[in-house]
């Protein structure tokens, strides 16, 4: 067994906590519901949509 993925760990944890921190403080905001994004996971999805689309295209 191949432990390949394990060389980046500590790269992929930082983006982890950043994206776990960016999405906690986000989700407190009163702005989404004036936007019409009133459940979290609507919230949620727009953020990591835009999270990737950002990675995608430096």
């Amino acid at each position: 067994m191949q432990y390949e993925f394990l060389k980046q760990f500590p790269k992929r944890m930082k983006h982890v906590g950043r994206y776990a921190l960016l999405f906690v403080n986000s989700s407190q905001k009163s702005i989404w519901k004036q936007y019409g994004f009133l459940k979290i996971d609507e919230q949620a999805n727009l953020i990591f949509a835009i999270l990737l689309m950002s990675w995608n295209n430096p």
